[in-house]
């Protein structure tokens, strides 16, 4: 079977499953009494991340029936499914006093355990283990273990308002598929972009909230497929501008430094009404 069709399909079918996979969700998660306040106070679903994870691995799967998917195929169902559940974990188990990478590693080092450490901990291990397992070492690995591990804490980071961090993904994921059309790896992260585009209408009015759920498994997908697509040379510069805006967000607010910023502003709001 040709590349485009499977593109198609990926698109197509990840965005429908999505669609009716999240009312389901949301009532599964509501039922449980899996709600958080948002932004604004007001008690919404969290985790309805879960709503991308299931609707993209759908998309995936029969996939592998007609082509030889290859390495990387495999690599984003376990990391779909493995980060998913490890946020869900996180939204549904987590507590809100301890913030921040930096905050979760110094929780560790001091002897306790939070979920966002353990979530820190198996993600950087995953993320070791897919790319060693490609056959890949030395310092060339070691940059797309740190390149995986930073796009995967980015996407947590944005998702503190109503569609920021889907418009993040868009806005790194749609250049990879661009820059790997035609090739297996750029094909494959469109059944993210389904499932996103799929979701984004219920993030964008707060009627849901993705949660670690979805922006820890998007982050990963973003970071395993960037790792097989671009030049080292690209690689290492991506991984220098996630270092410093991690750095950065570590020491100032997302959220004002967009409110500052007219354009940032604007983008921010797109889409979301304006109940701010």
């Amino acid at each position: 079977m040709e590349v485009m069709p499977v593109a198609w399909w990926l698109l197509i079918a990840s965005w429908s499953l999505t669609r009716l996979a999240l009312p389901g969700v949301l009532d599964l998660l509501s039922r449980g009494n899996a709600l958080r306040p948002n932004y604004a106070g007001l008690p919404i679903p969290t985790a309805a991340g879960l709503a991308l994870v299931v609707g993209s691995t759908l998309a995936l799967a029969p996939v592998g029936l007609f082509i030889s998917p290859g390495p990387l195929y495999y690599e984003l169902l376990l990391a779909i499914w493995a980060m998913g559940l490890l946020g869900l974990l996180d939204d549904l188990a987590g507590s809100r006093d301890t913030r921040g990478l930096k905050g979760h590693l110094g929780s560790i080092w001091q002897g306790r355990l939070t979920t966002g450490g353990l979530k820190a901990l198996m993600g950087g291990s995953l993320a070791l283990i897919l790319i060693v397992a490609r056959g890949w070492a030395g310092p060339a690995a070691l940059l797309d273990v740190l390149l995986v591990a930073l796009a995967t804490n980015t996407l947590n980071l944005m998702d503190l308002r109503p569609g920021r961090a889907l418009k993040v993904f868009l806005v790194l994921a749609l250049p990879l598929v661009w820059y790997g059309r035609g090739v297996l790896p750029g094909v494959y992260l469109l059944a993210l972009v389904g499932a996103v585009i799929g979701y984004a209408p219920w993030d964008l009015r707060a009627m849901a909230m993705m949660g670690d759920t979805g922006s820890n498994a998007l982050g990963m997908t973003l970071g395993l497929t960037a790792s097989w697509l671009l030049p080292l040379e690209v690689k290492a510069l991506l991984a220098a501008v996630l270092t410093g805006l991690h750095w950065y967000l570590e020491r100032h607010s997302l959220s004002e430094v967009i409110e500052h910023n007219r354009l940032l502003r604007c983008l921010d709001r797109l889409g979301r009404p304006q109940v701010e």
